[in-house]
Protein backbone atom coordinates (compact mmCIF):
# COMPACT_ATOMS: atom_id res chain seq x y z
CA UNK A 1 0.00 0.00 0.00
CA UNK A 2 3.22 2.39 0.67
CA UNK A 3 3.80 2.08 -2.72
CA UNK A 4 1.01 2.98 -4.09
CA UNK A 5 0.17 5.93 -1.95
CA UNK A 6 3.91 7.01 -3.21
CA UNK A 7 3.00 6.96 -7.12
CA UNK A 8 -0.01 8.65 -5.86
CA UNK A 9 1.91 11.34 -4.79
CA UNK A 10 4.47 11.67 -7.24
CA UNK A 11 2.30 14.44 -9.53
CA UNK A 12 1.70 16.72 -6.02
CA UNK A 13 5.79 16.48 -6.05
CA UNK A 14 6.34 17.87 -9.54
CA UNK A 15 3.86 20.52 -9.15
CA UNK A 16 5.96 21.51 -5.99
CA UNK A 17 9.41 21.25 -8.06
CA UNK A 18 8.10 23.14 -10.69
CA UNK A 19 7.06 25.70 -8.25
CA UNK A 20 10.56 26.38 -7.21
CA UNK A 21 12.72 25.73 -10.40
CA UNK A 22 13.07 21.92 -10.15
CA UNK A 23 11.28 19.58 -12.27
CA UNK A 24 13.63 16.78 -10.20
CA UNK A 25 16.63 18.32 -12.08
CA UNK A 26 15.30 19.70 -15.09
CA UNK A 27 14.50 23.13 -14.21
CA UNK A 28 15.11 26.82 -15.46
CA UNK A 29 19.58 26.74 -15.84
CA UNK A 30 20.90 28.78 -13.25
CA UNK A 31 22.63 31.95 -15.03
CA UNK A 32 26.00 33.69 -13.48
CA UNK A 33 27.34 37.08 -13.48
CA UNK A 34 31.05 37.30 -15.14
CA UNK A 35 33.48 39.51 -14.07
CA UNK A 36 37.52 39.01 -13.82
CA UNK A 37 39.48 37.39 -11.65
CA UNK A 38 42.30 39.57 -11.14
CA UNK A 39 42.48 43.56 -12.32
CA UNK A 40 46.40 43.91 -11.84
CA UNK A 41 47.07 42.90 -15.70
CA UNK A 42 50.67 41.50 -14.87
CA UNK A 43 51.91 38.69 -17.24
CA UNK A 44 53.00 36.83 -14.40
CA UNK A 45 49.46 36.72 -12.92
CA UNK A 46 47.93 33.44 -13.31
CA UNK A 47 44.91 34.87 -13.16
CA UNK A 48 45.15 37.71 -15.57
CA UNK A 49 47.05 35.25 -18.09
CA UNK A 50 48.68 31.59 -18.77
CA UNK A 51 51.70 30.06 -19.45
CA UNK A 52 50.40 30.12 -23.49
CA UNK A 53 50.76 33.76 -23.33
CA UNK A 54 54.01 34.17 -21.97
CA UNK A 55 55.72 32.11 -23.85
CA UNK A 56 54.22 33.38 -26.95
CA UNK A 57 52.36 30.39 -28.25
CA UNK A 58 50.72 30.13 -31.20
CA UNK A 59 51.52 33.99 -32.39
CA UNK A 60 54.43 35.70 -34.05
CA UNK A 61 55.83 38.78 -32.40
CA UNK A 62 57.91 41.17 -34.33
CA UNK A 63 61.08 42.95 -32.67
CA UNK A 64 60.16 46.43 -31.95
CA UNK A 65 61.23 49.05 -34.59
CA UNK A 66 62.18 52.20 -33.23
CA UNK A 67 62.68 55.36 -34.95
CA UNK A 68 63.80 58.89 -33.64
CA UNK A 69 61.57 61.62 -34.29
CA UNK A 70 63.57 64.85 -32.64
CA UNK A 71 65.92 64.98 -30.08
CA UNK A 72 67.09 67.56 -27.58
CA UNK A 73 70.26 66.71 -25.84
CA UNK A 74 70.22 63.64 -23.72
CA UNK A 75 66.18 62.72 -24.78
CA UNK A 76 64.42 61.31 -28.17
CA UNK A 77 61.09 61.86 -28.91
CA UNK A 78 60.52 58.52 -30.56
CA UNK A 79 58.07 56.47 -31.90
CA UNK A 80 57.85 52.27 -31.22
CA UNK A 81 55.92 49.82 -33.78
CA UNK A 82 55.47 46.06 -33.22
CA UNK A 83 53.72 43.54 -35.19
CA UNK A 84 51.78 40.72 -33.84
CA UNK A 85 50.19 38.06 -36.23
CA UNK A 86 48.95 34.58 -35.27
CA UNK A 87 50.28 31.23 -36.34
CA UNK A 88 47.35 28.87 -36.94
CA UNK A 89 43.26 29.10 -37.34
CA UNK A 90 42.34 27.51 -34.97
CA UNK A 91 40.82 30.24 -32.67
CA UNK A 92 41.11 33.84 -31.43
CA UNK A 93 44.78 34.60 -29.56
CA UNK A 94 46.14 37.01 -26.84
CA UNK A 95 49.62 38.49 -27.73
CA UNK A 96 52.40 40.20 -25.83
CA UNK A 97 55.37 41.58 -26.16
CA UNK A 98 57.85 43.65 -23.73
CA UNK A 99 59.09 46.94 -25.17
CA UNK A 100 62.60 48.40 -23.71
CA UNK A 101 64.03 51.01 -26.19
CA UNK A 102 65.86 52.16 -23.74
CA UNK A 103 67.63 52.33 -19.64
CA UNK A 104 64.82 55.37 -19.79
CA UNK A 105 61.69 55.08 -21.83
CA UNK A 106 58.14 57.06 -21.60
CA UNK A 107 55.16 55.92 -23.46
CA UNK A 108 52.60 58.54 -23.61
CA UNK A 109 50.43 57.41 -26.53
CA UNK A 110 49.75 55.17 -29.25
CA UNK A 111 47.15 53.25 -31.32
CA UNK A 112 46.55 50.08 -32.36
CA UNK A 113 45.55 48.81 -35.90
CA UNK A 114 43.74 44.90 -35.86
CA UNK A 115 42.51 44.30 -39.09
CA UNK A 116 39.68 46.60 -39.76
CA UNK A 117 39.59 47.95 -36.80
CA UNK A 118 42.01 51.05 -35.38
CA UNK A 119 42.05 52.31 -31.89
CA UNK A 120 43.92 55.19 -30.61
CA UNK A 121 45.52 54.74 -27.19
CA UNK A 122 45.14 57.16 -24.19
CA UNK A 123 46.35 57.67 -21.07
CA UNK A 124 43.76 56.44 -18.14
CA UNK A 125 43.72 55.53 -14.63
CA UNK A 126 45.91 52.24 -14.41
CA UNK A 127 43.40 50.40 -12.40
CA UNK A 128 40.01 51.37 -14.55
CA UNK A 129 42.36 50.95 -17.49
CA UNK A 130 43.30 47.08 -16.45
CA UNK A 131 40.04 46.08 -16.08
CA UNK A 132 38.47 47.14 -18.88
CA UNK A 133 41.01 45.45 -21.05
CA UNK A 134 40.54 42.17 -19.25
CA UNK A 135 37.16 42.26 -19.33
CA UNK A 136 36.53 43.27 -22.82
CA UNK A 137 39.00 40.23 -23.55
CA UNK A 138 36.99 38.18 -21.95
CA UNK A 139 33.31 39.07 -22.71
CA UNK A 140 33.71 41.39 -26.14
CA UNK A 141 35.29 41.65 -29.32
CA UNK A 142 36.43 45.06 -28.95
CA UNK A 143 40.40 44.77 -30.08
CA UNK A 144 41.67 46.16 -26.94
CA UNK A 145 45.29 46.89 -26.18
CA UNK A 146 46.60 47.57 -23.19
CA UNK A 147 49.77 49.13 -22.28
CA UNK A 148 51.31 48.60 -18.86
CA UNK A 149 54.90 50.68 -17.03
CA UNK A 150 57.47 47.73 -15.86
CA UNK A 151 60.41 49.97 -15.25
CA UNK A 152 62.53 53.42 -16.01
CA UNK A 153 62.63 51.84 -19.44
CA UNK A 154 59.87 48.80 -19.95
CA UNK A 155 56.67 48.82 -21.14
CA UNK A 156 54.48 45.80 -21.33
CA UNK A 157 51.56 45.30 -23.82
CA UNK A 158 49.06 42.85 -24.46
CA UNK A 159 46.68 42.38 -27.63
CA UNK A 160 43.59 40.88 -28.06
CA UNK A 161 42.23 39.32 -30.37
CA UNK A 162 44.78 38.05 -33.14
CA UNK A 163 42.86 36.04 -35.99
CA UNK A 164 45.17 34.12 -38.70
CA UNK A 165 45.66 36.50 -41.83
CA UNK A 166 45.46 39.97 -39.99
CA UNK A 167 48.58 41.17 -38.77
CA UNK A 168 47.68 43.58 -35.53
CA UNK A 169 50.06 46.70 -35.09
CA UNK A 170 50.80 48.51 -32.34
CA UNK A 171 52.50 52.13 -31.99
CA UNK A 172 53.83 53.67 -28.68
CA UNK A 173 55.11 57.22 -28.84
CA UNK A 174 56.98 59.02 -26.41
CA UNK A 175 60.50 60.12 -24.83
CA UNK A 176 63.59 58.08 -24.76
CA UNK A 177 67.39 58.20 -22.95
CA UNK A 178 69.80 58.38 -26.12
CA UNK A 179 73.73 58.78 -25.89
CA UNK A 180 75.28 62.02 -25.79
CA UNK A 181 79.29 63.18 -25.75
CA UNK A 182 80.18 63.57 -22.27
CA UNK A 183 80.37 67.12 -20.59
CA UNK A 184 81.35 68.27 -17.15
CA UNK A 185 78.71 70.73 -17.14
CA UNK A 186 74.94 70.06 -15.78
CA UNK A 187 72.23 70.26 -18.80
CA UNK A 188 68.81 72.10 -17.64
CA UNK A 189 65.63 70.92 -18.79
CA UNK A 190 61.94 72.98 -17.88
CA UNK A 191 58.74 71.45 -18.90
CA UNK A 192 56.21 74.29 -16.95
CA UNK A 193 57.55 74.50 -13.33
CA UNK A 194 59.21 71.02 -13.02
CA UNK A 195 63.02 70.90 -14.26
CA UNK A 196 65.50 68.24 -14.79
CA UNK A 197 69.31 68.79 -14.38
CA UNK A 198 71.06 65.61 -15.68
CA UNK A 199 74.23 66.12 -14.07
CA UNK A 200 77.72 64.04 -14.94
CA UNK A 201 78.39 61.78 -12.49
CA UNK A 202 81.79 62.39 -12.59
CA UNK A 203 80.96 65.84 -10.56
CA UNK A 204 77.94 65.07 -8.67
CA UNK A 205 78.18 65.62 -5.23
CA UNK A 206 74.21 64.83 -4.95
CA UNK A 207 74.46 61.39 -6.73
CA UNK A 208 72.62 59.43 -3.85
CA UNK A 209 69.91 61.90 -4.45
CA UNK A 210 69.62 61.52 -7.59
CA UNK A 211 65.86 59.86 -8.90
CA UNK A 212 67.73 57.87 -12.00
CA UNK A 213 71.60 56.91 -12.70
CA UNK A 214 72.75 56.19 -16.07
CA UNK A 215 75.72 54.60 -15.07
CA UNK A 216 77.03 53.76 -18.56
CA UNK A 217 76.01 57.30 -19.98
CA UNK A 218 77.76 58.52 -17.16
CA UNK A 219 74.73 60.85 -15.90
CA UNK A 220 72.19 61.22 -13.02
CA UNK A 221 68.87 62.72 -13.41
CA UNK A 222 67.57 65.11 -10.23
CA UNK A 223 64.04 66.26 -10.82
CA UNK A 224 63.41 69.86 -9.09
CA UNK A 225 61.00 72.40 -9.22
CA UNK A 226 62.19 75.76 -10.84
CA UNK A 227 63.03 77.61 -7.81
CA UNK A 228 64.97 74.38 -6.02
CA UNK A 229 66.59 74.24 -9.70
CA UNK A 230 67.82 78.61 -9.99
CA UNK A 231 68.87 77.74 -6.05
CA UNK A 232 70.92 75.11 -6.94
CA UNK A 233 72.48 76.15 -10.49
CA UNK A 234 72.16 79.80 -10.28
CA UNK A 235 71.47 81.50 -14.10
CA UNK A 236 72.46 78.59 -16.02
CA UNK A 237 70.65 78.31 -19.16
CA UNK A 238 67.74 76.25 -19.28
CA UNK A 239 66.02 74.27 -22.18
CA UNK A 240 62.48 74.92 -22.80
CA UNK A 241 61.10 70.90 -23.05
CA UNK A 242 57.93 68.87 -23.82
CA UNK A 243 59.15 65.93 -21.62
CA UNK A 244 60.00 66.62 -17.89
CA UNK A 245 56.68 65.32 -16.24
CA UNK A 246 56.93 62.09 -19.05
CA UNK A 247 60.42 61.69 -17.70
CA UNK A 248 59.17 62.17 -13.97
CA UNK A 249 55.97 59.43 -14.25
CA UNK A 250 58.28 56.79 -16.01
CA UNK A 251 61.16 56.81 -13.50
CA UNK A 252 59.18 57.67 -10.26
CA UNK A 253 55.99 55.74 -11.27
CA UNK A 254 53.92 58.76 -10.07
CA UNK A 255 52.04 61.07 -11.68
CA UNK A 256 49.95 61.06 -15.42
CA UNK A 257 52.53 62.73 -17.44
CA UNK A 258 53.42 59.33 -19.13
CA UNK A 259 53.16 55.09 -18.20
CA UNK A 260 53.39 54.80 -15.09
CA UNK A 261 51.92 53.10 -11.96
CA UNK A 262 49.12 55.59 -11.38
CA UNK A 263 48.54 55.55 -15.64
CA UNK A 264 48.57 52.80 -18.05
CA UNK A 265 47.92 53.57 -21.86
CA UNK A 266 44.72 51.86 -23.18
CA UNK A 267 43.14 51.47 -26.40
CA UNK A 268 39.45 50.35 -25.99
CA UNK A 269 36.19 50.87 -27.91
CA UNK A 270 34.14 53.68 -27.20
CA UNK A 271 31.52 52.36 -24.34
CA UNK A 272 33.32 48.94 -23.42
CA UNK A 273 31.86 48.59 -19.31
CA UNK A 274 33.86 48.01 -16.52
CA UNK A 275 33.94 45.01 -14.69
CA UNK A 276 30.66 44.80 -12.12
CA UNK A 277 33.05 43.12 -9.97
CA UNK A 278 36.71 41.98 -9.57
CA UNK A 279 36.49 37.89 -8.25
CA UNK A 280 34.74 34.21 -9.04
CA UNK A 281 31.92 34.01 -11.39
CA UNK A 282 28.84 34.35 -9.26
CA UNK A 283 25.32 33.46 -9.33
CA UNK A 284 22.48 35.76 -10.32
CA UNK A 285 20.09 36.15 -7.69
CA UNK A 286 16.94 34.90 -8.60
CA UNK A 287 18.09 33.48 -11.96
CA UNK A 288 16.34 29.57 -10.70
CA UNK A 289 13.05 30.97 -9.83
CA UNK A 290 13.29 31.33 -6.32
CA UNK A 291 12.69 34.42 -5.00
CA UNK A 292 15.32 36.47 -3.26
CA UNK A 293 16.85 35.71 0.16
CA UNK A 294 15.34 31.88 -0.48
CA UNK A 295 17.80 28.87 -0.54
CA UNK A 296 19.25 27.81 -3.09
CA UNK A 297 16.91 25.70 -5.15
CA UNK A 298 17.60 21.65 -5.03
CA UNK A 299 15.77 18.35 -6.14
CA UNK A 300 12.81 17.79 -3.97
CA UNK A 301 13.07 14.29 -2.01
CA UNK A 302 12.08 11.47 -3.87
CA UNK A 303 8.72 9.36 -2.39
CA UNK A 304 9.74 6.70 0.26
CA UNK A 305 10.35 3.09 -1.86
CA UNK A 306 7.32 0.99 -1.44
CA UNK A 307 7.33 -2.43 1.24
CA UNK A 308 9.63 -5.17 -0.42
CA UNK A 309 7.39 -8.21 -2.48
CA UNK A 310 8.71 -11.83 -1.52
CA UNK A 311 10.44 -13.00 -3.75
CA UNK A 312 9.47 -15.59 -6.43
CA UNK A 313 11.26 -18.27 -5.22
CA UNK A 314 9.67 -18.15 -1.73
CA UNK A 315 6.73 -19.48 -0.53
CA UNK A 316 4.19 -17.56 1.62
CA UNK A 317 4.48 -18.49 5.10
CA UNK A 318 1.26 -20.98 5.59
CA UNK A 319 -1.39 -19.39 8.15
CA UNK A 320 -2.14 -20.08 11.28
CA UNK A 321 -4.45 -22.82 12.14
CA UNK A 322 -8.15 -21.44 13.92
CA UNK A 323 -8.50 -21.96 17.03
CA UNK A 324 -10.83 -24.79 18.25
CA UNK A 325 -13.77 -22.37 19.04
CA UNK A 326 -13.67 -21.32 15.82
CA UNK A 327 -14.26 -24.63 14.19
CA UNK A 328 -16.68 -25.91 16.82
CA UNK A 329 -18.98 -22.89 15.39
CA UNK A 330 -18.89 -23.88 11.82
CA UNK A 331 -19.53 -27.42 12.28
CA UNK A 332 -16.48 -28.62 11.07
Amino acid sequence: MRWFLGLLLLPLLATAAAAHGGHFGHGPPVRYEQGILCDCGLIECDKCADEALRRGQDVRVSSPKVTEAKRWGDIARCRVEIAFDAENDRGMYEAYARVEPGPLFAAISGSVRNGAESLSAEMKPSADARGRYLYARRMFNFDPMLALRRGSGRVDVRVYPLRKGETAHVVLEGYVLVDRMPSVYARLYRTGDRCLAVVPLATDDRRAEAAFVDATGGRSFHFLSAEECKARFGGQFVEDVPFVPALEGAITGQGDGAASEETALVAIAEGSPSPPFVGPDRRIPGSDGLPPGLRAPSDPEPPPPPDPLPHPAQKPADPPPPSPSVTAARGW
